[in-house]
């Protein structure tokens, strides 16, 4: 009867409880992991914003690059402010 023991010993202690910790490690690495198509979801949704990032710095570049050139015509040679241009006169009104 005793001659099984050692090998009982190492199925109950040590092969039971090194399994059982492996399926609880592996049952959490599957609730925790994103699935392939929600990190490939997650990929295109942050490209879409880079993207968006990129186009509306593009759009900001050409409004700094219109207002240096506004401000730009209205400088004097010596850097002062130009008076702005008077409004057009208008004969309808008085």
């Amino acid at each position: 009867m005793f001659h099984h023991f050692p090998f009982m010993f190492l199925i109950w202690f040590v092969v039971l409880p090194v399994g059982l910790v492996m399926l609880v490690v592996y049952g959490m690495a599957r609730i925790f992991r994103k699935s392939d198509t929600e990190e490939r979801a997650a990929r295109d949704e942050e490209a879409r914003l880079n993207h968006e990032l990129v186009d509306s710095m593009d759009r900001l570049e050409r409004r700094i690059e219109s207002l240096e050139t506004i401000l730009h015509d209205h400088m004097t040679p010596t850097g002062e402010e130009d008076a702005p241009p008077p409004p057009p006169h208008n004969k309808d009104q008085r």
